[in-house]
């Protein structure tokens, strides 16, 4: 019960720090076209580190539950 809550709560830090990150296109007019320079590429790449920390810190918790 305890890690299902963690896990809920893990997931909605992850999903709430990235709605900074999200933003709607800019459609411009017809005489100034949308700029293409704006990608939010931060957003993916810190939920992938998330990710992978997380499953670190998993993998290290079922290493030393074994062990103990």
């Amino acid at each position: 019960m305890r890690s299902a809550i963690f896990n809920i709560l893990f997931a909605a830090v992850l999903l709430m720090s990235n709605i900074s990150s999200l933003r709607a296109e800019d459609l411009g007019t017809e005489s100034d076209p949308p700029s293409m320079g704006d990608v939010p590429v931060d957003g993916g790449l810190s939920l992938l580190l998330a990710a992978g920390a997380a499953y670190g810190v998993r993998r290290v918790r079922g290493i030393r539950s074994k062990s103990s």
